[in-house]
């Protein structure tokens, strides 16, 4: 009977040591799933277009490849008629009102002997 006692105060403490271990990783893991740190630093991104938005989802500069380049817009709408993107690569700004508002594209081609 005093065996027996002994064997289950034995358990009883293996079983407090892993539950406060345990209850200690899960807080660990939920503190460190919520963080979010306000800088991630990259040493290298490829994308083919990066959108800057405001904290309301307004549109205030896009870079982008040729492919990937936006349409003309004025007053956050296409143009009427629309000029269509995928024809400049570079970097566009947009102003308060959602209109282009300038930028810096690059455009170029090669004739028919290849220059």
């Amino acid at each position: 009977m005093e065996q027996q006692l002994a064997k289950i105060q034995k358990e009883i403490v293996w079983l407090k040591w892993y539950a406060g271990i345990l209850t200690s990783l899960i807080i660990m893991a939920g503190l460190l799933a919520f963080t979010n740190p306000s800088i991630t630093h990259f040493k290298e991104i490829s994308a083919e277009r990066i959108n800057i938005l405001e904290n309301n989802g307004q549109l205030r500069m896009v870079i982008s490849n040729k492919s990937r380049s936006p349409e003309n817009l004025a007053y956050g709408k296409p143009f009427t008629p629309p000029i269509p993107g995928g024809n400049r690569p570079g970097l566009i700004f947009y102003n308060d009102e959602g209109t282009e508002n300038g930028g810096l594209v690059f455009m170029g081609q090669k004739d028919s002997s290849g220059k």
